[in-house]
């Protein structure tokens, strides 16, 4: 499955650069009220991504490398394949869960 903890550092620098981004496209409406960061959709480079999108997997994927690392330290044995298998689920409800929150009205997200 490779390293959680690299994958998880992409992640974080894939947000890291979206920030820019998502904070120039925050305007008020009408009311003067501020959209939420996560609320601000952003289009470039061919996609459309909310914030979301990335810290999502980030999260995830640091977490499955704490436990993976935590496993590790107390079991000294090469990954099982229940580990593996473990982590392949986790990476696949990750990747599901940013597809249903990528189709969510905004309303219903803040």
């Amino acid at each position: 499955m490779g390293n959680p903890f690299a994958l998880s550092t992409v992640f974080a620098i894939l947000t890291l650069a979206l920030i820019p981004h998502v904070a120039e496209l925050i305007k008020e409406d009408a009311q003067g009220n501020l959209p939420s960061i996560y609320q601000v959709r952003w289009e470039g480079w061919g996609v459309k991504v909310r914030l979301t999108n990335l810290c999502l997997p980030q999260h995830g994927l640091f977490l499955l490398g704490i436990l993976l690392y935590g496993v590790g330290a107390v079991v000294h044995r090469p990954v099982s394949v229940c580990e593996f298998s473990l982590g392949v689920l986790l990476l696949a409800v990750i990747v599901f869960l940013i597809a249903q929150l990528g189709r969510l009205p905004p309303k219903l997200l803040s």
